[in-house]
């Protein structure tokens, strides 16, 4: 096995086992499901300073599974809330192996 062909068996792995089903919708085409890491938005306090730092919401995907993501694209997530909530795609990143990371923000 190719370190490549490792490193996409690991993103399956990391995938398979912490996602949560979300409704992925882009801009222009058709609803799907698909599977997704997410992390609420967090606060972070400088113990020194007394900053607060916010983190934005974001979710960690498959690139296989959004071939055609773009901005402004839309997640639902049932984070917990009655009902879920619906999030904004703000930010990409990839990590070059299959991973792609988003930053979001709430409707």
């Amino acid at each position: 096995m190719t370190l490549l062909e490792q490193i996409e068996s690991d993103n399956d792995f990391f995938i398979d086992d912490f996602a949560v089903d979300v409704v992925y919708k882009p801009r222009v085409g058709v609803s799907s499901t698909i599977q997704a890491i997410f992390d609420k938005a967090d606060e972070f306090v400088n113990v020194q300073t007394g900053e607060v730092t916010t983190a934005p919401p974001q979710a960690v995907v498959k690139l296989a599974d959004v071939p055609d993501i773009d901005y402004d694209a839309t997640m639902w997530i049932d984070d917990g809330t009655l009902g879920g909530t619906t999030y904004r795609i703000r930010k990409m990143e990839h990590d070059g192996y299959g991973l792609m990371t988003l930053m979001l923000s709430e409707e």
